[in-house]
Formats: structure tokens, sequence, C-alpha cells
């Protein structure tokens, strides 16, 4: 058995993995990113999930950068990546960060001794071998690196009876004339049909529904990215829709039942699209994605955790390390008609956002397993939320930095770290902050947090906290159709 020793060790090669690892390259630890996959990129690349959502700066604008200089992506509601391209070139840049790459690699096990993490145990085709490193980054987005170690985890939502939120697996169609769609779009957001309506698509899907083409919504709405490169008029585009609820995504059985129900989904909908949307008529998969489009899983405890109340009124912190300008809105995990649970209930107004008595949601399938009561609580629109460096260091375990969607949050507040702009921030900063473990020597619980947004906002890597333009986005739909949106949410 082949073993290694690092200073330090990056579990995970999505979006957190790879920034995390790029930035203790860069500031000269010796590195090793293990991936259990052959390339990088996560859901972004490896499961279509193209559109960069969330706030750009640092490491994510750096990479959005390089591709555009290739002609690797393009603006389409949010910037897009080329997924086979956008691969390549996170490859490159952990490369040449020198950092040791390590496909095809799954961690299955850890040696840990009162809270320090001694080696992780890894196999791949060369069999089980272990990596001891200094400083160890959980950035497998299910928290399997903390898990294993002994940390305090939590999973799901109590309020919906302990289910995760829904998956998603994406996939690519080619033959679409954008062009065509975007004009039918346009005339239907004049006509009286789209009074009360959510979106052009969600009115498509209802006349499928009713000719009893589609048993029930999938999702009440369709994300659809342009992949660059491809012509408007015949364009290749990543469909963001499929969606299996109910989930306990930690049971390989319930995942194994939420995938095969998505692939079904996806051929009917592949029917749907020519039938029912003016420029898809020729359209055809080319692709599904080969991750099971997780959301949430194991979330591990840190030294704080990011709360609903935190994402809702924009709190800001000494040891901010990134923003959140994306509102509060977690998948619902059982409803496959309200999309998003927009709100959260508190006994009493919250300040500084918008508070209505209980009952406007209270119908059975937006809370089916309690009534929501006191105020039903909405995002500040005008101010973002930080995420402080202490979501990202674990309770009880002295030698892990998480990053990405594991970082320390309620099930609510996932929403701002489980996006890909700030997994690839919260990644930067863990990073970061493991290079500056090392060249201090101190451990992740003994590191000032200040120090590292110090570090980011000097290096220009952090969206200047200070800047009064910043504000939260604002999805089309929810400017053009608010009051349809508050009702239904």
């Amino acid at each position: 058995m082949k073993n290694y020793h690092v200073d330090v060790l990056v579990c995970g090669g999505g979006p957190a993995g790879v920034a995390a690892a790029v930035h203790a390259g860069r500031r000269g630890a010796r590195t090793m990113i293990i991936e259990q996959l052959g390339s990088f990129g996560g859901l972004m690349t490896n499961d279509f999930v193209t559109g960069i959502a969330g706030h750009m700066c640092g490491f994510v604008q750096e990479y959005v950068d390089r591709l555009y200089e290739k002609g690797w992506a393009c603006k389409y509601i949010h910037d897009c990546v080329e997924p086979e391209k956008g691969k390549f070139m996170l490859e490159q840049m952990v490369l040449e960060a020198g950092v040791q790459i390590m496909y095809y690699t799954t961690l299955v096990d850890v040696r840990v001794e009162d809270g320090h993490l001694i080696s992780a145990i890894c196999h791949n085709k060369g069999g089980l071998f272990e990596v001891e490193a200094d400083l160890f980054i959980d950035a497998t987005g299910d928290g399997d690196l903390g898990a294993y170690a002994g940390g305090i985890c939590d999973s799901g939502s109590n309020q919906y009876g302990g289910y995760n939120a829904p998956t998603s697996i994406a996939f690519r169609m080619a033959g679409v004339n954008l062009i065509k769609y975007k004009e039918a779009s346009d005339a239907w957001s004049k006509t009286d049909a789209a009074k009360g309506k959510g979106s052009y698509s969600y009115d498509l899907f209802s006349q499928a529904i009713a000719n009893k083409d589609m048993p029930d919504f999938v999702f009440p709405g369709c994300l659809a990215y342009k992949v660059p490169g491809t012509p408007d008029e015949c364009a290749d585009v990543t469909i963001d829709l499929c969606h299996a609820y109910r989930c306990r995504n930690l049971d390989p059985e319930d995942v194994t039942r939420q995938t095969i129900e998505q692939h079904r989904e996806m051929i009917m909908l592949e029917e749907v699209f020519k039938k029912y949307f003016p420029g898809y008529e020729n359209c055809r998969i080319v692709a599904i994605g080969s991750l099971p489009g997780m959301r949430e899983t194991r979330r591990v405890i840190g030294d704080y955790i990011l709360t609903d109340k935190d994402v809702l009124v924009g709190s800001k912190f000494e040891d901010g390390i990134t923003i959140v300008t994306d509102v509060l809105c977690q998948h619902h995990p059982t409803s496959c008609r309200k999309g998003f649970i927009a709100h959260a209930h508190f006994d009493k107004p919250v300040e500084g956002v918008v508070n209505w008595p209980a009952g406007r949601c209270n119908d059975w399938d937006m809370h089916p397993f309690m009534e929501g009561r006191g105020y039903e609580v909405r995002n500040n629109q005008e101010t973002y939320c930080e995420i402080p460096y202490r979501c990202l260091v674990p309770k009880g375990l002295d030698n892990i930095l998480t990053a990405g969607r594991c970082v320390s949050t309620t099930w609510h507040a996932q929403i701002a770290s489980r996006l890909i702009a700030p997994s690839f921030s919260l990644g930067h900063a863990a990073g970061v902050a493991a290079g500056l473990c090392l060249e201090k020597g101190v451990l992740p619980h003994d590191l000032d947090g200040k120090l590292v947004r110090k570090e980011l906002v000097e290096a220009e890597e952090y969206a200047m906290p200070l800047d009064p333009g910043i504000q939260r986005r604002k999805p089309k739909e929810l400017v053009l159709h608010g009051e349809q949106l508050r009702a239904h949410y």
C-alpha cells in the first residue's frame, strides 16, 4: 500500500475543493486533491448546472474571466460555462498551483486521535492507501470527512419530516432555437394569459398537464442555460429541471430511487419540450448528468451556525469571508408545485425585513407536517449576508476546515453555501486559511478569522463589504410576478 504525506489534503474536486486546493498551493503548501470522478467542477460541469449563480468575486471571477478569454463562457441568465472545457480549465489551474491530483479516488475512512485527524484512508484502482496531512479540507459536499472524523453533523429539515432538499439531475439538449423561444416568450408576456402566471414555462407545463402529457409538475419552472460556442438558432442548452422529492440523501437505496425517477422524467420532458415549447421542436437529449444532483446532505456544525435570520436580515461579521446576495429560497422537499420556500417563521416580527402574519402560506402543500405560526418573514432585498470564517471550523475537530455546501448552517440558510459562486468563495477562503495556519503554526480554531478576511480584502479577492451598491440578486420572475409568487410561496 503506497502512502502519502502532504501539508494539505483537499477531499472533493467540486468548485469549493478546487478553489481550496489552488489557494493552498499558491501559498506554498504541499497540497493534494482527491476526486471520485475523472474531472473537476462537481455539479457545475458533471451534472450540467452550467450557470454560476451567486455573487462573483475572487477565484470564481478569475476562473470565469479565463473561460471568456478562450470563448468557453457566455452570459445567459448567469455566467455560463462550457462544461467540458470548464473541467479542463479547472484542471489547468490546479496544476499551475503545483497541486497533486488524484482522480478516481474515494475517501472511505480516517484515522483520528482526540479530535486530531492523522490520515485519510482512500481507495482507488491501486487499492486502499493513506494520506497523512497537517491540515485537511472537507470539500466533499456531503461532509464525509467531518462525519468520518467524528464531527457533529446535521442533515435534513425538522419542519419537513427530516427530509433533505430535493435532488436534481440536469441534462444537455441539442437542436434548440433560442431565438424562436425568446420571441414566443416575449409575445406571451404581453398577453392576458401571462397575468398571474409565474413564467412562460410554467404556463406551457400547465398546458401539458391539462392535456395529460405530464402527470404533474416536475418543478414549477425551468432553468435552461445556453452552452457557449453553440449558435442561438441551433443551440445546445443544459436543463436543470428534474426533481426527486421526499429524499433521504444519505440512504444509497433512496438515492438510486431518485436517480431512476429522474431518468424517466427526462425522457418524458424531451417529448413535452418538442410538443409545447416553441424553438424546441427538434430538440434531443445528448447527455445526462453523471452525479445525483445533491443540494443538501450533511452540514458539519462549526464554531458558528449561519441561521435563517442571518440570511434574511443580511448579517455582517468581523470575520466574514464571503458574501451571499441570494434570498432565502430552499427548494421545497415534498411539493412539486411550490418550488421554493422563500420565507421562514418567527414568533415575533423581525426588524428590517418583510413580515406578514402567518396564514398566507399555510396550505397543506406548503406545510404538510405542521402549520406555520407567528410571522412569515422574507428577505431584506436591499443588502447582503456574509458567511463568517467560524462556519468553516468544525466543533471538536482541530485540524479540519470545511468548504462548500457542507459548512455550518441551518437547513434553510444553506442557500448561502450551496450555490456555485459562494461554494467557490468558501473554498477560496479555506485555502487561504490553511496557508495562514501553516505559516503561523496554528490550528484553524486558533486562527483569527479577521486575518483571513483581511488577506482576501487586501488581495481584492473579496467583494468589498462596505460597497453600498451590492444588493440581493433579484430574479426577473420575482420582479415581474411578485404578487403571484407571494401567493404561491
